[in-house]
């Protein structure tokens, strides 16, 4: 299971223990919960937490009505694809987050496949050229899975393999396809080497595996191996493109490897290809991550030289080499998009997609015309004229990454912001999405919040872009709203398609290339945003180390309004009395809370290690809830905190309905629950969240019978509330 990072804080989380000790839970009587309002959920909500039930609660039955669905948004971060090359119609896709797809329509529609896959992080796919049927799908953090059936079931096949393995690549023997080898990354040693394994071997179709390369570079050198090619000609030549160590060869399956790397200037080698139709001396490319672009050797492996200037300094993540055509090959780029040669490397061009992160391009084994392009956070594209023109294939594939969904209060109009995908918008309640980003410069997007008075009116809070405004009445697109918002300077990749919570540390994994790296001067992260209840010209907007600013004009100008070094990850106001402000901040330990409407701001001692957001009592009473790595707090000044659920479980979001007071929502890293008694108990939301990071929760003012839950890896589920009167 990956560790999942605070969608807040771009930090890992705590590890999710239970404090020990029974769970702490307010008692509450039937009297004071009569009325009584039950909420269900159709299909799933309901379910218990764990904790005994209290017979002083009153149960009715369960009414089913409405029930529940996934609506997307389509896209997200599409690391691999992988084409049956007996049927070139039904294709595979690897996201980082969601698991496999699978399309049997050449990507006309995509349907989930991840039955069995206990890790959705899917870093590569290899299909069995004899046997198409069998898929071997490598993921982060927990090695390799097999499936026999097409993608409909999957087992885990990792036996040997270095726990928590991140398997960057597969390559199966096209001769026997018995014998296929892996890329790793291994993890031991607290992240240190040395590494258990880098190049792992099985010989019985992945029951069994063995580390066949190790230490590369020594053993106190971090290293792994990010490609592998298997020479169809002579299959004990296997060819690895390794990190920070160039071009590895075995020229006896495996048993022995060592370097090839005369001419090499540029040893990032992140991409490794073999001329399938040549003979001895055999040609290769070796793409690279750092300034270089291509080498090419023509003489398997003994010497190199770049291909062209052009491509220098082309962040090159994969390659493909036309079926048909060994001179053609496509280069998937973080900085170019596509690019192509038709003459072994001689030249290059782009051939579309400039603006996206390019993760992997496939093409169609008997029509090569026909491209596939996996994106860092839009999905896949197709193209069926060789690049010159693409179009979005992602029908049915899940965008994970959704950290807020807005719906403004007209029918069927729903807005998510995708983190690294910008805004997309639904008018068919999430039947059919479309990009929402003209204007939207950064689209890694940490919240997006609409105004109260005016929902049209849209706005998204992003990474190093600053505050951007939509009034979607109009067609100017997005703009931006920074002029008196305060300038940080970031360490961050120019090109940064990755995302900073797993993309960039993570899945990339290295030392990202100097080139590309430069110390920027933008306006700081913006992580939340709230508008007064009472007077919506009042906004309030946290920043990711320079405290709060204040609006008095519904979020056009600034001004700093305290707690200035503080990274606030939630804001919350007491509807009662709007003077009355708390910010979750990364002060360990504190909450901090204004009385005077931002102008002064004190420290309140809370026993917790860390805090992701903060809610405010609807009924009046101005209780605080506190989302905590512990689970819940409850605030009064006369009672001070007290436990309110979900002990052990961190709840990263609270989300309070606007038509029933009594009604709390909590978002966690293993899916939604509710109380209609201030904490005192808890039940599970919709079945279909459980395990899951839920870290977005809003309703629809119109119907508040419908919730939508913002998921990290699934996108949006809608769920239907069930109100009756006992």
């Amino acid at each position: 299971m990956p560790t999942f990072h605070n969608p807040l804080t771009n930090q890992p989380d705590p590890a999710n223990t239970s404090p020990g000790g029974p769970l702490n839970i307010l008692r509450v009587s039937r009297l004071t919960l009569l009325p009584l309002i039950l909420i269900l959920f159709a299909l799933g909500l309901g379910q218990s937490t764990g904790v005994a039930e209290d017979s002083n609660l009153i149960h009715l039955p369960m009414i089913t009505r409405g029930g529940t669905r996934w609506i997307g948004p389509d896209g997200g971060r599409v690391v691999s694809l992988a084409i049956d090359p007996s049927n070139p119609a039904v294709l595979y896709a690897g996201t980082w987050g969601a698991g496999v797809f699978k399309s049997t329509n050449a990507g006309e529609t995509w349907s989930p496949v991840t039955s069995g896959l206990s890790n959705l992080f899917i870093n590569s796919l290899a299909i069995d050229p004899v046997n198409p049927a069998v898929v071997y799908a490598g993921t982060y953090h927990d090695q390799v899975y097999k499936s026999t059936n097409g993608g409909r079931s999957w087992v885990w096949s990792g036996a040997g393999i270095q726990a928590e393995a991140i398997v960057y690549t597969i390559a199966i023997d096209p001769t026997n396809t018995n014998t296929i080898y892996i890329g790793t990354r291994g993890i031991s040693n607290n992240g240190l080497p040395p590494w258990n394994g880098v190049i792992y071997k099985s010989i019985d179709a992945g029951k069994s595996w063995i580390a066949v390369l190790k230490n590369v570079g020594g053993v106190e050198v971090q290293d792994w191996a990010y490609s592998i090619a298997v020479n169809p000609q002579d299959p004990g030549d296997v060819y690895a493109a390794m990190h920070e160590h160039g071009a590895y060869r075995s020229n006896n399956y495996g048993a022995y490897w060592f370097s090839i790397n005369d001419g090499i200037t540029d040893p990032s080698g992140r991409a490794i290809l073999v001329d399938w139709h040549a003979e001895f001396p055999y040609t290769l490319y070796l793409g690279v991550w750092h300034d270089y672009g291509v080498f090419r050797s023509v003489n398997n492996g003994a010497e190199w030289e770049m291909t062209s200037d052009s491509i220098r300094g082309i962040a090159i993540y994969s390659m493909s080499m036309d079926p048909i055509d060994p001179e053609i090959i496509y280069l998937a780029s973080f900085t170019h998009g596509v690019m192509r040669t038709t003459d072994s490397g001689e030249t290059w061009a782009s051939r579309g997609l400039p603006d996206e992160g390019i993760f992997a391009v496939a093409i169609n084994p008997e029509l090569p015309s026909t491209l596939y392009a996996g994106t860092a956070g839009n999905g896949i594209f197709r193209s069926q004229d060789s690049g010159v023109n693409w179009a979005h294939s992602q029908a049915g594939l899940r965008n994970a990454d959704v950290v807020s969904v807005v719906a403004p209060g007209t029918p069927d109009l729903l807005y998510a912001a995708l983190f690294g995908g910008g805004v997309s918008v639904s008018s068919d309640g999430g039947g059919h999405w479309a990009e929402l980003n003209t204007g939207l410069t950064d689209k890694y997007v940490l919240q997006m919040v609409s105004n109260p008075a005016q929902p049209e009116v849209l706005f998204a809070l992003t990474q190093t872009g600053g505050l951007f405004r939509n009034d979607t009445r109009t067609e100017e697109g997005w703009v931006t709203v920074n002029a008196d918002l305060p300038a940080a300077t970031q360490t961050l990749p120019v090109l940064d398609a990755q995302d900073p919570r797993a993309m960039r540390d993570i899945l990339l994994s290295e030392t990202l290339p100097s080139a590309n790296i430069a110390s920027l001067t933008a306006i700081d992260g913006l992580l939340s945003m709230v508008f007064d209840p009472s007077n919506h010209l009042i906004v309030y907007l946290g920043t990711q180390g320079s405290g709060i600013y204040k609006s008095t004009d519904g979020g056009l100008s600034w001004s700093a309004s305290g707690l200035d070094g503080f990274a606030v990850r939630s804001i919350a106001i007491d509807p009662a009395n709007a003077d009355t402000l708390y910010a979750v901040t990364n002060d360990a330990g504190f909450v901090k809370a204004s009385s005077d409407g931002g102008e002064t701001w004190q420290a309140i001692a809370v026993d917790t290690p860390s805090a992701y957001s903060a809610a405010v009592a609807q009924d009046g009473s101005g209780a605080l809830y506190l989302g905590t790595s512990l689970g819940v707090m409850r605030y009064t000044s006369s009672t001070g905190w007290q436990s309110a659920g979900l002990n052990g479980l961190p709840a990263l979001v609270l989300y309070t309905h606007p038509d029933h007071p009594e009604l709390l929502f909590a978002g966690t890293d293993d899916g939604g629950f509710y109380t209609l008694d201030g904490g005192a108990f808890w039940r599970s939301g919709p079945a279909e969240l459980s395990g899951l990071t839920v870290q977005s929760i809003t309703c629809s003012p119109i119907d508040p019978r419908g919730v939508y839950f913002g998921t990290l890896t699934h996108g949006i589920l809608h769920a239907w509330l069930t109100l009756t009167s006992p």
